[in-house]
């Protein structure tokens, strides 16, 4: 729970959901020239029932398909057709099949079952494509950071131990642990106070995850648990030594601060059809003499696109968190095709544009493709 009220205090719960806001168009141009960022779908969310705010997690099984997890009594709002359909999964409570804090969202593609943690009761919610009750979970210990399903199992992504192993593997029909992965150091333990940060993504019979404090990616492959790591060398990563995680979180607000100021942190990694992609925030905060404190203006979102066999980097695209010194709320996902962009904030100039309205949420697919705009 400490770790929870100085998160809350420090970071103005900085997250996916709270990165900053980047002009982008149509089209990027990589780093290295080899890849583009291709944007080939948008569209508004409505908000006719229920209104969107504070964004902290998001599931997209397919292109028309959207999960949201929110920091409000809305709790879970799934939508389709485009954005004008929109249904509330469950709702806040202590009941059966209620949930107060709707932390992570999964949607189950094999079973079409939406599946909720909720970070307050530390219980997993099971239900049908349309919101029905299935199944709850809840002999469980500690707070996840994400998690996906795998057949009669699923990987969670454990935030709430310092020490041992951080990624552990839980069987449905048993209720047991049943496989640990992913030691947990003292920057690991410091850096995870990050909420939103580190991640897990699944493709086919591998599990990869990343932790907060490095630029490495791990591979599970679920047949026999065998691992294998990649690290990505990066100048423009930098993480500060930590020596005693407990001992700097004990200090408080100030001291966290200080350390979380230059420092650069793994934020998540996604499983597209062609590349893994590992997104994270690397640059230094800008102390503004005028204003009198630090801004994030120098502050950047940056992708690593990776070879599936090898997990070679190919490539990286890199995005300010300040455009004009303005900051904006944003949530960036994946599905198996795609990066997906939401926000308030419009990303082009297009006059043709489809997206009108201004202060909604606007959805934005994006494909990796070669430079001659093939996948």
């Amino acid at each position: 729970m400490v770790r929870y009220a100085i998160l809350l205090l420090l970071l103005l719960q900085a997250s996916n959901s709270y990165l900053y806001a980047q002009e982008l168009t149509s089209n990027f141009n990589s780093d290295n020239e080899k890849l583009l960022l291709q944007r080939i779908k948008n569209y508004e969310l409505t908000e006719r029932d229920y209104f969107i705010s504070n964004i902290k997690k998001g599931s997209f099984p397919d292109i028309d398909t959207i999960l949201l997890s929110l920091d409000t009594e809305q709790g879970i709002l799934k939508y389709s057709d485009e954005g004008n359909n929109q249904l509330r999964i469950g709702k806040i409570g202590r009941g059966p099949f209620e949930y107060i804090n709707p932390s992570i969202v999964y949607y189950d593609t094999k079973d079409d079952n939406i599946f909720v943690w909720d970070a307050s009761q530390l219980k997993l919610i099971q239900y049908d494509s349309q919101g029905k009750g299935i199944k709850e979970f809840t002999d469980f210990r500690w707070s996840w950071g994400d998690f996906v399903i795998n057949d009669s199992t699923l990987f969670f992504y454990n935030n709430g131990k310092s020490s041992g192993k951080y990624i552990q593997e839980y069987h449905l029909e048993s209720s047991e642990i049943i496989k640990k992965f992913g030691h947990i150091d003292q920057q690991h333990a410091f850096f995870k106070i990050y909420e939103g940060s580190g991640g897990l993504a699944q493709k086919s019979n591998y599990i990869y995850y990343v932790s907060p404090s490095k630029l490495k990616v791990n591979r599970i492959n679920t047949d026999d648990y065998t691992e294998y790591s990649k690290t990505i060398h990066d100048p423009d990563f930098e993480v500060p030594h930590i020596k005693n995680a407990a001992e700097i979180i004990s200090r408080g607000k100030q001291k966290i601060s200080e350390l979380m100021r230059d420092a650069s942190i793994v934020l998540d990694v996604y499983a597209l059809e062609n590349y893994l992609v590992l997104m994270a925030q690397v640059g230094k905060q800008f102390y503004n003499p005028k204003a009198g404190f630090y801004t994030m203006e120098k502050k950047k979102i940056k992708f690593y696109v990776l070879d599936y066999g090898s997990l070679d980097l190919v490539d990286t695209f890199t995005f300010s968190l300040a455009i004009n010194k303005k900051l904006q709320h944003e949530f960036w996902s994946a599905n198996k095709n795609h990066l997906i962009y939401i926000s308030q904030y419009p990303i082009d100039n297009d006059v043709n544009s489809v997206l009108k309205n201004p202060n909604t949420y606007k959805v934005h697919y994006f494909a990796i493709k070669d430079v001659n705009g093939t996948n």
